[in-house]
């Protein structure tokens, strides 16, 4: 998200050291955003990037960035909704809804 961002030009200002900390190098977003680093290869397997070339861990010192996708894609799921089933009844609770109609009134509904 950070790196659309960046991309989109929203001129939204970020702390560079709290970019290190996410696992992003602020170098690498501004002032030109460069293309991401082909992604790291998992247990032997390897990973096809974009271009469709094959790039193995070895080939290239990995960066923060990607080591973090890595970690992220490797990492179990935890679904609250599975963890805690007491979360469930906020899903069935009906909330209010409010929206601006054409006459420019607010209306709140439940849904």
């Amino acid at each position: 998200m950070v790196r659309e961002c960046f991309k989109a030009g929203t001129g939204i200002l970020f702390y560079s050291d709290k970019l290190r900390e996410i696992g992003l190098d602020p170098s690498s977003l501004y002032p030109v955003v460069l293309p991401r680093p082909p992604p790291l290869s998992v247990d032997g397997h390897k990973i096809r990037s974009r271009s469709s070339d094959l790039f193995s861990f070895s080939q290239w010192a990995a960066p923060l960035e990607e080591t973090e996708e890595l970690n992220d894609a490797l990492s179990s799921i935890h679904d609250q909704l599975e963890i805690n089933k007491g979360w469930w009844v906020l899903e069935y609770l009906p909330l209010p809804l409010s929206h601006q109609e054409g006459n420019r009134k607010w209306v709140a509904e439940f849904k």
